[in-house]
């Protein structure tokens, strides 16, 4: 999720902070680990050109699952699920193995 709007009205998160701390990180040794849900197939664009201008030796993508909910419900939160077929999931590493030469779908 790199909508600003949405990062911060659902995650109550900043996404720039998150993208200013890219800077520190030693990009030859990070996995990013993206979660499939809507949203990130919606910025799918977003996510591809932060890809592009922070290389990463991997990333792992995997669909939501509810291992968090436990947190949420602590938090006071609302837990966000949606179902992901194996088919978008696919598709989406597809367009990520476009900027990033390993892409590896986890199952969780």
């Amino acid at each position: 999720m790199l909508n600003p709007d949405n990062t911060k009205n659902i995650l109550n998160g900043n996404i720039d902070q998150f993208l200013d701390n890219l800077y520190y990180l030693d990009l030859k040794k990070t996995t990013f680990r993206i979660p499939v849900s809507e949203f990130s197939l919606i910025d799918e664009k977003l996510i591809l050109d932060i890809l592009k201008k922070y290389p990463s030796k991997k990333v792992e993508i995997f669909k939501l699952h509810n291992l968090a909910k436990r947190k949420y419900e602590i938090l006071n939160k609302d837990f966000y699920h949606d179902e992901i077929s194996d088919n978008q999931l696919s598709d989406f590493k597809d367009k990520l193995n476009q900027v990033v030469p390993t892409v590896i779908i986890e199952m969780v």
